[in-house]
C-alpha cells in the first residue's frame, strides 16, 4: 500500500493502517504501507510479517515521532545509518554523531 491514504502515522488512520497490513501479511506473507511526503512533511512506513508488525517508523521532524515507534531498525536501516554517519544503541537510545558532537532520541518503544 501506499500514498496518502494509508498514512502509519496518521492520527485518523494509523490504528486501521496497522491492522490492515497485519491482515494482509497473514494472507500473503508481508505487507507494507509507505508515505512520503513531498512537500518536506516527512515520511513513515509499517511492514508485517506473518500476521503481526515488525516495524513502524516516521521521520516528519516533529519531535513525537518515537511515540510510534514500534520495534527495531530493520537491517537496511541500520545500514544506512551506518553509512549516513553512524549510530550506537545506548540505553533505549539511538545516538547519532554529528558535526557538532552526538545527539540522542528516544526510539525503539512500543
Amino acid at each position: 500500500m501506499a500514498g496518502r491514504w494509508c498514512d502509519p502515522i496518521d492520527n485518523e488512520r494509523a490504528d486501521e493502517v496497522l491492522r490492515a497490513c497485519e491482515r494482509l501479511s497473514t494472507r500473503y506473507g508481508q505487507a507494507q504501507a509507505y508515505c512520503y511526503g513531498a512537500q518536506g512533511d516527512g515520511s513513515a512506513w509499517v511492514v508485517a510479517a506473518n500476521g503481526a508488525v515488525i516495524r513502524r517508523y516516521s521521520e516528519t521532524g516533529d519531535g513525537e515521532d518515537h511515540l510510534l515507534t514500534i520495534g527495531d531498525p530493520l537491517p537496511y536501516e541500520r545500514d544506512r545509518r551506518v553509512e549516513l554517519g553512524g549510530f550506537v544503541h545506548e540505553n533505549g537510545q539511538q545516538m547519532f554523531t554529528t558535526s557538532g558532537g552526538i545527539g540522542a532520541r528516544r526510539g525503539f518503544e512500543r
